[in-house]
């Protein structure tokens, strides 16, 4: 019999965390005494830098055990990158800081007009400051379809991607400065439904953090040769070592991508840490929804094999049989079969001899003499008694005759 481990599945009913539409003050946003906009929540800053810094989704615990897995679809931002001709590239510098020839990276964010609005990128594709590729990022309300794998506890996330209408970021940002009151005023504000405002105004915050981050340039100091960074983008592993190698990836638009996705789906952080909002109107980024996990297990299994189990029980069958037949002889030997109780102890080692020999060691321990410890004795017939069978000292006892004790009587004392 062969132990084996094979993958069982089932499917049962979970509650697994999702992303709300942002339909609402999740805390993203903060005003002033004046209900007026001032800027990112701390918490909200702080849970930006730390995906920017660590490249990586903050992973959320298993809602269905350690080996599992279940599937999700909901709203939310994303940004759709994609490399754009020299000849459709805007007037960039014009928004920003000047920069030097030397210019190696630059990015900004425009506004105003849809042809050309979102987050604008430009880098050195190999090391050469007069040789840039141009990629802009459109921001997008998207739907996510998820599937979520937990292998040993260990969380993978396969992300597909529906853009569904572009974000107009003008409007947003309209949204983003209206005093609280009219985000939460049920009419709206101008006819405008307000958790449609509340969406564009959390979005275009997330646009500003993540523009924020790549908003600068990077340039080669033309005495020295150093890089100097008038951005935050050596602070994020979406690049390699800039101050040594310009190592920018062939997939630097794709890694954009993947960053916003990556804040988008680690939202999740907030069922556990619950952000600090600004009113008593707030709702969660994140929440549970009902849906099927399939859980895999891996119960033990056994495969039956003759060799196998013949060499087990064979071995052990051999072991027994060895031991019956010698304790057939020893019984045959001895002609009785006794058992380990304090009547069969007395009657099988009394001596007289020996009792005196043990006068006043009778307690044991320190009382027994070097004498007692170094007398030698035997087992076997008393000599003289053919009747005694004792332990006593060798000059007193013989050795047992085959069978030759069998001639001593069941005596009884009255």
């Amino acid at each position: 019999m062969a132990v084996i481990s094979s993958a069982y599945t089932n499917i049962v009913p979970i509650q697994a965390p999702v992303i709300t539409e942002l339909y609402g003050d999740v805390g993203f946003i903060t005003f002033g005494p004046s209900q007026s906009y001032t800027g990112p929540s701390g918490q909200f800053i702080r849970f930006i830098w730390r995906l920017w810094t660590s490249g990586e989704i903050i992973p959320w615990p298993s809602p269905c055990g350690s080996n599992c897995s279940y599937s999700s679809i909901y709203i939310g931002p994303a940004y759709d990158c994609v490399n754009v001709v020299p000849s459709a590239v805007p007037n960039l510098t014009v928004t920003g800081p000047t920069m030097p020839p030397e210019t190696l990276f630059y990015s900004t964010s425009l506004e105003g007009n849809l042809s050309t609005e979102g987050l604008w990128v430009q880098y050195s594709s190999n090391g050469l400051y007069t040789n840039l590729t141009t990629f802009r990022c459109q921001l997008y309300n998207a739907t996510y379809d998820i599937a979520v794998q937990f292998i040993n506890n260990q969380l993978n996330v396969t992300t597909e991607l529906t853009y569904n209408e572009p974000v107009n970021l003008t409007m947003a940002s309209t949204y983003t400065l209206l005093p609280e009151e009219y985000l939460l005023n049920p009419g709206g504000f101008n006819g405008v439904n307000p958790n449609v405002a509340w969406i564009y105004a959390n979005y275009y915050q997330i646009h500003l953090m993540i523009s924020g981050l790549l908003e600068g340039f990077v340039a080669e100091n033309p005495v020295n040769g150093s890089i100097e960074y008038y951005t935050s983008l050596n602070l994020s592993p979406l690049v390699g070592d800039l101050s040594s190698e310009i190592s920018f990836p062939q997939n630097f638009p794709q890694k954009i991508v993947d960053f916003l996705t990556n804040v988008t789906l680690s939202m999740t952080y907030f069922l556990l840490h619950p952000i600090s909002a600004s009113t008593d109107a707030t709702k969660p980024p994140a929440l549970y929804v009902n849906t099927n996990a399939t859980i895999v297990t891996y119960p033990t299994r056994y495969a039956y094999s003759s060799s196998t189990l013949w060499a087990m029980y064979g071995a052990a069958i051999g072991s027994v049989a060895v031991i019956i037949a010698l304790g057939c002889y020893i019984l045959l030997k001895n002609g009785v079969d006794a058992d380990m109780s304090f009547s069969q102890v007395m009657v099988a080692t009394r001596n007289k001899s020996l009792d005196d020999l043990c006068v006043g060691a009778c307690l044991g321990g320190a009382n027994i003499s070097k004498d007692i410890r170094n007398t030698k004795l035997k087992y076997g017939e008393l000599r003289g008694q053919h009747h005694h069978v004792c332990f006593g000292k060798e000059e007193e006892i013989a050795s047992l005759r085959k069978r030759g004790h069998a001639e001593i009587s069941n005596v009884r004392t009255e």
